[in-house]
């Protein structure tokens, strides 16, 4: 029987379930698919790895059979990836291994998402038993997601005026009455983007087929009412539904009377400040508000809001960027990488976690932007350090282990990053 399969827009307009089928072995492959053709399958054969996720998304298959010895498989990155994408979580991925897999082998691939192990030598009647469990849990699933977007539909909506942005509804919550005001979010694949030598995403250009849109324009929310400012969403109530803000009523009640110190920062702005029309100028605005903000958090709820300090130095560097593109002159920008630095070394010295090590290589590229090598030093050695703890979480080494060798190409590659101002304030 020939294993070719039908096209993939044939696929997507059949009626029968999909399987995707990833298998080195010629004729395993083919009685794979044999079998699972003869239980009303559309089958789509692979010998090869491919874009295994991209294939997923365009298919969108009930059953996926994935050989877990092709060169380049990673289960746990391509179920991690599935199972976090809307369209892909109901697939049902089985895994084929050698028969020298023992139990706890097979146990740790089930564990990183999969449906079902499968050992060699396969047998006809343990692919069809495990093929018909997985579709029957993978059309439950299809159901009650589908149930789900019928009970909440989604709010959000393309932007008229760049097809790289959805605009959805949100609300602030400190009236009683909440406002509705616009947020804008980008879409996904739209923008190409790169990050700064100090960690900031900087949005390059469009991807095919898009407009090119600068985010940091638009990325922090301002209520239109008491200009409250995050790029938190979760400081917002949706209408769509989920968890409301929680602040204690000292947060609150401050934050409200601190709106009179906000309105002459937000004095004059005119109507297309709260839409994707922001201009540089209003964006740096809004990033002040943000600060303003950010700092009421801090000061009111020290332990559980601390990540509020990095925030703000995260501000500084994007206001620093929108300068720089202004043509501001360089003390003008370094006075908030100055700010910046600040904000992120306090951040350091009580934020926990896994964000620790993104604050500590801010710090370090910050010091060696201003040319303070000891500073930058420490916080390289601080890093060194932490790597060598064997009891270090797993999800802190994660975060080390990216921002680590970025720390040590800044500190080897350091003159070529000092600031156009470094030298000038010694000297003077």
């Amino acid at each position: 029987m020939s294993t070719a399969a039908s096209s993939p827009t044939e696929a997507l307009k059949a009626d029968r379930p999909r399987a995707l089928v990833f298998e080195g072995n010629d004729r395993v492959r083919a009685v794979a698919c044999e079998v699972l053709r003869r239980e009303k399958f559309e089958v789509f054969p692979r010998k090869e790895v491919g874009d295994i996720v991209r294939l997923a998304k365009e298919l969108l298959p009930a059953v996926l059979l994935l050989d877990v010895e092709l060169p380049g498989i990673d289960p746990r990155t391509i179920l991690g990836i599935l199972s976090r994408c809307r369209e892909t979580r109901p697939v049902r991925a089985i895994l084929i291994c050698s028969a020298e897999y023992d139990e706890a082998r097979c146990a740790s691939l089930k564990s990183q998402g999969a449906f079902g192990v499968l050992r060699r030598p396969l047998t006809r009647q343990a692919i069809i038993d495990l093929a018909t469990a997985a579709l029957k849990s993978s059309q439950e699933k299809r159901a009650k997601l589908d149930a789900a977007l019928a009970r909440r539909p989604p709010v959000a909506r393309a932007v008229e005026s760049t097809n790289s942005l959805l605009v959805r509804p949100i609300l602030c919550p400190f009236h009683e009455d909440p406002v509705p005001f616009n947020r804008y979010t980008l879409r996904t694949g739209k923008i190409a983007t790169e990050s700064s030598f100090f960690d900031l995403t900087i949005y390059k250009s469009d991807a095919p087929g898009a407009d090119f849109f600068n985010y940091h324009l638009c990325a922090a929310m301002v209520c239109p009412r008491c200009w409250f400012t995050s790029i938190h969403a979760a400081y917002f109530l949706d209408p769509a539904g989920g968890n409301a803000p929680v602040f204690n009523e000292a947060t609150r009640r401050e934050l409200r009377e601190a709106a009179v110190a906000r309105r002459p920062m937000a004095a004059d702005l005119p109507a297309d400040f709260y839409t994707e029309q922001r201009s540089i100028g209003q964006a740096i605005v809004s990033y002040e508000l943000a600060i303003a903000c950010s700092r009421i958090l801090f000061e009111r709820n020290r332990h559980s809001m601390a990540i509020e300090l990095a925030r703000i130095g995260n501000y500084h560097l994007r206001i620093a960027h929108l300068k720089e593109l202004s043509a501001a002159p360089p003390e003008a920008i370094d006075v908030h990488y100055r700010d910046a630095m600040t904000s992120l070394a306090e951040a350091f010295t009580i934020v926990d976690g896994s964000r620790l090590f993104k604050i500590a290589y801010q710090v370090a590229a910050l010091a060696i932007h201003f040319g303070q090598d000891k500073t930058a030093h420490q916080y390289l050695n601080v890093m060194i350090e932490s790597e060598r703890d064997k009891a270090l979480p797993s999800d802190q080494r994660a975060g080390l282990m990216r921002y680590l060798p970025r720390c040590q190409r800044a500190w080897e590659d350091r003159d070529l990053h000092r600031g156009p101002l470094f030298g000038l304030t010694e000297a003077a």
